[in-house]
């Protein structure tokens, strides 16, 4: 096997294949404040072998998987599992807040985002949950809604210093594990000490705006600092918030990033269309009938004199409006043929702007900003298509 984050091979299993299993338990009759984890150690107090660990306190997982290597102490909350830690840095959990907040900056939207331990909400609403330990499945749903109501509500945001209609985007609850978090769709049993929320709450905007800030008032004598993370085109930008310092502020720094457009797409003409010298055409179509006149007659006289001088000023005017009289007509699709440069250029902006095109929410802009690159039936189509997908997304 290959190991997806370094690209190389796993180690193969060792010679011995005897795998040795040990269980220890620790009665006690008193809940311990503390717990001091000491491994194998040598004569300098560092571990002398190698052991991976994990830490569960009443089914909350309080380290990612790491390695003792030194004594470690662990101090235990009976009351609320989440906020037993230990005093090692590197022997904390990858989701450390409680409450967090991000920003998402992009061209022409800004997104909000709060996620929430369901406990910690408790300050702030009225969970309206039947029992202390669980959300049972038919409260899955209700919760969710109400979840999404108050935050909607408590969401203060401001963008260019006036705010913007808020736009429910999504609202879910996530479970996390040691290599990745998954959203919740069907409704389940879930353990309120562990149970995580998610938020989504969108803002439109015109481009990229100047700046954003988030008025954050969800403190408790337990949340007293809330990690924020800004994240635009230029990367993540993380801070926090306090109740003496609870504005959080992005500020536009971008000096070089280009916002995409959806634009019209320039095609050269000599791909798609003829081009009749009209008037050329019709200058030698007059000549004509005095060359066949000059071939029948034999000799010269004045008139075919004044025939060849008409026919020669004919030809000469033919010659001089030849690049103000052309005519485009479109050509047959059959002869329309495209060089791979050309090909190339064509269809990244033609599929730039149509994806671009659904970043908006509006139905009026969406079909406006398709119509720059797609016409007639194919308009309609595209349109179509895109609605009955998301359609089939909301139905879950």
């Amino acid at each position: 096997m290959i190991n997806p984050y370094t690209r190389q091979p796993i180690p193969g299993p060792p010679e011995d294949k005897r795998v040795l299993y040990a269980e220890l338990i620790y009665p006690f009759t008193v809940k311990p404040k503390e717990l001091t984890i000491i491994p194998p150690v040598d004569d300098r107090g560092m571990a002398s072998t190698t052991i991976g660990f994990i830490t569960y306190h009443k089914g909350v997982l309080l380290n990612t998987f790491g390695y003792l290597s030194e004594p470690s102490k662990l101090t235990l909350d009976w009351r609320d599992p989440w906020y037993s830690s230990f005093d090692k840095k590197a022997l904390k959990r990858f989701l450390r807040g409680a409450v967090m907040s991000f920003l998402y900056i992009e061209p022409y939207e800004v997104r909000h985002e709060v996620m929430a331990r369901v406990k910690e909400l408790e300050a702030w609403m009225d969970l309206g949950l039947r029992g202390r330990e669980y959300i049972e499945m038919d409260e899955f749903e209700p919760l969710r809604k109400r979840v999404s109501e108050f935050l909607l509500k408590r969401n203060r945001v401001r963008i260019d210093g006036k705010e913007r209609r808020p736009i429910l985007d999504r609202t879910a609850f996530i479970e996390y594990s040691l290599t990745s978090s998954r959203f919740l769709v069907k409704p389940e049993r879930l353990p309120l000490s562990t149970a995580t929320i998610g938020v989504v709450i969108a803002y439109m905007t015109d481009g990229i705006p100047k700046e954003v800030t988030v008025d954050w008032e969800l403190f408790s004598k337990r949340i007293q600092q809330v990690p924020t993370n800004a994240i635009d085109p230029a990367g993540p930008f993380p801070s926090y918030v306090t109740p003496d310092d609870n504005i959080f502020k992005w500020t536009n720094f971008l000096k070089k990033y280009e916002i995409p457009q959806v634009r019209s797409i320039a095609v050269s003409e000599a791909l798609t269309k003829f081009h009749i010298p009209l008037g050329t055409i019709l200058c030698l179509a007059a000549i004509w009938p005095a060359v066949i006149q000059i071939r029948r007659r034999k000799g010269v006289n004045g008139t075919q004199r004044l025939q060849y001088g008409v026919a020669a000023a004919l030809v000469v005017f033919g010659l001089l409006i030849y690049p103000f009289t052309k005519v485009s007509i479109a050509k047959p699709s059959a002869m329309v043929t495209v060089q791979d440069d050309d090909a190339h250029d064509i269809l990244y902006s033609l599929l730039k702007n149509v994806y671009r095109a659904f970043d908006f929410r509006e139905e009026s802009d969406i079909y406006d900003k398709l119509a720059l690159s797609a016409s007639g039936d194919l308009l309609a189509d595209i349109y179509l298509q895109n609605r009955k997908s998301f359609e089939v997304q909301r139905a879950g």
